[in-house]
């Protein structure tokens, strides 16, 4: 049997999404980027996740780098594809689509809801914890955010698709049907409707979970690992929720380090990795972050305007300072557990450590994924927008037990 092939634009959204097989005891393995997937050895595993960190490229950039993907992955022999989308509709969605009907030339079935993180789309609009997703954390995104609530209208900014109704009977030419849902109940059914049709799947983590049933996918024990204390923690996640988790985290005990001129990636980044080194081997969990403060984060988007860099070159040169202090602690030998908040931060930080291939295994709470890297390392991930307040420091206190 062929395995499932999970494609995602970022690489916290690939594991989130991986580990919801992996909860349902389904072998699931997920690559860093394209060259590590189309490199492996072939295994076992049910599915296979790839991270072609497509979700802040330019619209075309987007479309060719899937399609490339795509194409090369056909040449492979049949294959079942699940698209991955952000669960507040960021991203080349469309693009990502698109080069999907263009090279299967079959229809798209998008399921976006996942109402377990409380993202429920209803009559076609999607919304976060019952608020329109425009006026939601997701239409503050600093990078980019949302102005609209319609699913269709959202993804027809860029670029332009073609729609249908779900189970449209007619024909039609290859095309985006966008299913409701507002409930587990709801997606459950959705995966009995879809279940032996010739469609390609897409949806955030939530429709995941439902894929074992509906694709039939085969079932085997999952590994077992735990997280082990001191915890490093990173973010180059400037939301208001990281910045209130990470306070909180501060608050119960943990050692906050800032980062001095994170857009500086040439700097050199000794003396933050020893005074973080030193605060781990005392023990301690350490923070290491970009802005404590809403202000913060805003003053460093100001001076990145004023140097001239785009919200993209800003965000990868703040991902990236936090890549060397990772690097740095690493090379001291530290055995802990990575905990990293935000995809961009996640995919800067594998790709300084080399990391090829992750194996997710379970979730220690709703959005936090616990995996074992591909030299047994244990990494934590967070997307930025997931989790309460207490979320960071309720799973660092929960360690020292």
């Amino acid at each position: 049997m062929h395995p499932l092939i999970l494609l995602a634009d970022d690489l916290t959204g690939t594991l989130d999404t991986c580990v919801q097989l992996a909860e349902m005891n389904c072998s699931a393995v997920a690559f860093c980027d394209a060259d590590g997937f189309f490199q492996r050895d072939t295994g076992s595993e049910t599915a296979c996740a790839v991270c072609l960190c497509t979700r802040h490229l330019p619209a075309g950039e987007a479309y060719r780098t899937t399609r490339r993907f795509l194409e090369r992955l056909r040449q492979q022999g049949p294959s079942r594809l699940y698209l991955k989308t952000d669960s507040g509709l960021r991203g080349n969605i469309a693009a990502v689509f698109q080069a999907a009907l263009d090279v299967f030339r079959r229809d798209v079935a998008f399921v976006p809801a996942y109402p377990g993180m409380g993202r429920t789309v209803i009559h076609g609009k999607l919304f976060i914890h019952g608020v329109p997703v425009s006026q939601s954390l997701y239409g503050r995104d600093p990078l980019e955010p949302i102005h609209d609530d319609a699913v269709k209208h959202i993804l027809q900014a860029k670029p332009p698709l073609s729609f249908h109704e779900p189970d449209d009977p007619r024909d039609h030419p290859p095309s985006v049907s966008v299913y409701d849902a507002a409930t587990d109940a709801d997606l459950a059914r959705i995966a009995a409707r879809l279940s032996g049709r010739d469609v390609i799947l897409a949806g955030c983590a939530g429709f995941a979970g439902f894929l074992p049933d509906c694709l039939g996918l085969p079932q085997a024990p999952a590994e077992t690992a735990s997280p082990r204390a001191p915890f490093l923690v990173v973010s180059g996640s400037a939301s208001d929720l990281s910045l209130r988790q990470l306070r909180a985290a501060q608050e119960n005990g943990a050692c906050a380090r800032l980062l001095a001129h994170p857009l500086d990636v040439c700097r050199d980044s000794t003396a933050d990795a020893e005074a973080v080194w030193r605060a781990l081997k005392e023990g301690r969990n350490v923070l290491v972050e970009i802005a404590r403060t809403p202000d913060e984060a805003r003053s460093l988007s100001q001076a990145a305007a004023a140097a001239g860099l785009s919200r993209s070159e800003a965000a990868e040169r703040l991902v990236g300072s936090i890549a060397n202090v990772v690097c740095g602690v690493m090379e001291r030998g530290f055995d802990g557990t990575l905990f990293v908040i935000g995809g961009d931060t996640l995919g800067a930080v594998v790709r300084r450590l080399r990391i090829r291939k992750v194996y997710p295994l379970r979730e220690l709470a709703p959005g936090i994924v616990l995996s074992k890297t591909g030299s047994g390392g244990v990494l934590i991930s967070k997307s930025g927008s997931f989790g309460g307040e207490r979320s960071v420091a309720d799973l660092l206190s929960e360690s020292r037990h």
